[in-house]
C-alpha cells in the first residue's frame, strides 16, 4: 500500500493541486484534431467544451486561410459526439505532405469565440479512426486508443534508446559521468539494467574528452574534463537512455514497470522531459515530470524524522519562468518493503486539463489554476512578459515530451546534510555545494558501496493514446 506523506524542501515552493476549470477556447490545451481519411476524405474535430452550442469550421487545403473565409470545407455542427464537433467532407482527397490551413467559431449562447490553425498531414487512417487529443512524433496525430509505443526489452534497441553521453557540472551537480559502455546498461532477463560502477584512483585524474559527448548547450565541463588536486573526474559511471527524436508525445497514458536500484545515494529516476524547449530551458521553463525519484538508502532519515529512503518516492512536476521556479509535488511512502525489493507501477495521465502522476495506488494531479500557471500566486505579482503568455491552459506542459531512464549517483540539494543513513551523517560521506564533495564521495566508498546490491531494472514502457 502506498500513503501521501508530505514533504518539504527548504529550497522550493510546494503544491499539490491547483483548483479551477480549464481557461478559455482561445487558450485551450485541447487541440483541434485534423484526420485525412484513406481513401478520401477530411475530417477536423473540435474538442466540446462546456456550455457550446454550435461550432462553425472552415478549411483548405494548402491554401492558407484568413478568420471570416469561407473554406474549400465549410460547415456548422449542431452536435457533440464522443467529446467533438466533427465536421466530415469525403469527397476531399488528401496525401501526406499535404497541409490543411482551418479557423473554428465556438458560439456559446451570446458569446462567440474562435480559434484557428494549421496541420500537416502524416498519413492516411481509416474512417473508424475515432479523433484523440494525442499527438506524438512532431505533430502526428493518432486514434483513440492506440498503442503508440510498447517497448518490452527483449534487447537494447538502440534505433529507439539513446544514450546521453556527458559529464555532470552545477547547477544539478551529481557524481558521475553518464557513458554508453555495456557495463552500465544492458539487457537482461527481458529487462533493461541500468548499474553504476565506481572509477579507480588511476582513472580519477586522467584529463577525459567525451568524443560522443551530446551536450549542445555550450560549456565544455560537460564534454571535457581536466583534472587537477581535488578537482577530479566524476567518481562514478551511470547511464542515461532517453527517447528524444525517436519518440515524443503530448497528451495521453504512459505506463513503465520498473523496481529502483538498492544502493546508498543512487537516485533511480523516470521523467518526461520536453522535446523542443518551446518555452525556454533553464531550469524546467519548458516542464519536467519526474515520474519517480528514489533513493537507495536502505535507511534515510531526514532531521524532520520523515523516511526518505527506498520505501519513499516523490511524484514531481517542475516549471519555472520569470527567474522563479516552482516544484509541485507528492511525497508517497512504502509500508514495509522497499521500492527497491519489486517491480512497480509507475504512469502519466496527461489530458489537455492536467497531469496525473501514479506510483501503484498513490497520485499526484498537476492542474492549473484557471487561465493556467501564471496565475498561480508565486508567479502572477513577479512575472512580466513570459514566454508562457503564448501558450495554452496548461502551458508548460502544452508540447511533446519524451521520456528518460536514469541512475543518478550522489547529488546536490536533495537532502540535508543532517539526514541519517544507518545513524550515519551524510556529512561524513559529503556535503551539499562543497567543491570537494566528488572527492569525499569517492574518499568515502568503504561505506557506501558494500550497499549497491541492484541495479535500476525497467520491465517495460508503454504510451497509449488517450
Amino acid at each position: 500500500m502506498c500513503a501521501p506523506t508530505t514533504l518539504l524542501f527548504l529550497w522550493c515552493v510546494c503544491a499539490t493541486s491547483f483548483g479551477g476549470a480549464s481557461g478559455d477556447v482561445t487558450k485551450s490545451s485541447a487541440p483541434i484534431v485534423v484526420q485525412a481519411l484513406n481513401p478520401t476524405g477530411l475530417r477536423i474535430s473540435v474538442p466540446d467544451s462546456p456550455g457550446t452550442d454550435v461550432v462553425i469550421i472552415n478549411a483548405n487545403v494548402n491554401i492558407p486561410i484568413v478568420q471570416r473565409e469561407t473554406g474549400q470545407v465549410t460547415g456548422s455542427v449542431l452536435e457533440a459526439r464522443d467529446g467533438f464537433w466533427t465536421l466530415e467532407a469525403k469527397d476531399i482527397t488528401l496525401k501526406p505532405g499535404d497541409v490543411v490551413f482551418y479557423w473554428a467559431y465556438v458560439t456559446k449562447g451570446e458569446n462567440g469565440e474562435r480559434r484557428e490553425g494549421h496541420q500537416a498531414i502524416h498519413e492516411l487512417v481509416e474512417s473508424n479512426c475515432r479523433p484523440s487529443a494525442t499527438s506524438y512524433n512532431n505533430g502526428r496525430t493518432a486514434c483513440a486508443g492506440k498503442l503508440l509505443l510498447e517497448e518490452n526489452f527483449n534487447s537494447l534497441n538502440l534505433s529507439l534508446w539513446k544514450h546521453r553521453i556527458q559529464f555532470s557540472d552545477d547547477p544539478d551537480l551529481d557524481f558521475a559521468t553518464y557513458v554508453d559502455n555495456p557495463e552500465n546498461s544492458f539487457v537482461k532477463d527481458g529487462k533493461l539494467h541500468i548499474k553504476a560502477t565506481v572509477l579507480t584512483e588511476d582513472e580519477l585524474l586522467v584529463h577525459t574528452k567525451l568524443e560522443k559527448c551530446t551536450w549542445t548547450r555550450g560549456g565544455e565541463r560537460w564534454c571535457e574534463r581536466k583534472p587537477r588536486g581535488w578537482d577530479i573526474l566524476p567518481p562514478t559511471r551511470s547511464a542515461m537512455l532517453t527517447t528524444k527524436n525517436t519518440f515524443s508525445f503530448k497528451f495521453g497514458r504512459l505506463e513503465i514497470r520498473a523496481k529502483t536500484a538498492a544502493g546508498d545515494w543512487l537516485l533511480s529516476r523516470l521523467l518526461l522531459e520536453p522535446l523542443a524547449e518551446v518555452y525556454g530551458r533553464a531550469p524546467a521553463e519548458s516542464g519536467k515530470v519526474l515520474i519517480s525519484k528514489i533513493r537507495g538508502n536502505a535507511n534515510l532519515v531526514e532531521p524532520s524524522g520523515l523516511d526518505a529512503g527506498a520505501r519513499f518516492s516523490v511524484l514531481q512536476a517542475d516549471i519555472s519562468t520569470c527567474h522563479r521556479t516552482l516544484f509541485i509535488y507528492k511525497g508517497c511512502e512504502l509500508n514495509g518493503k522497499k521500492y527497491s525489493d519489486e517491480m512497480h507501477l509507475y504512469s502519466v495521465t496527461w489530458t489537455p486539463e492536467s497531469l496525473k502522476i501514479r506510483l501503484d495506488d498513490c497520485e499526484h494531479e498537476v492542474k492549473p489554476p484557471h487561465g493556467s500557471f501564471l496565475k498561480h500566486g508565486y508567479f502572477k505579482d513577479n512575472c512580466e512578459n513570459s514566454p508562457w503568455e503564448k501558450g495554452t491552459h496548461l502551458v508548460p506542459f502544452d508540447q511533446e515530451f519524451y521520456v528518460t531512464l536514469s541512475l543518478v549517483p550522489g547529488g546536490f540539494g536533495l537532502h540535508d546534510d543532517k539526514a541519517k543513513t544507518d545513524g550515519r551523517p551524510k556529512s561524513d560521506v559529503y556535503v551539499d555545494k562543497d567543491p570537494r564533495a566528488p572527492l569525499s564521495f569517492w574518499r568515502t566508498r568503504e561505506i557506501w558501496l558494500p550497499t549497491w546490491k541492484s541495479d535500476l531494472e525497467v520491465d517495460y514502457v508503454k504510451v497509449w493514446a488517450l
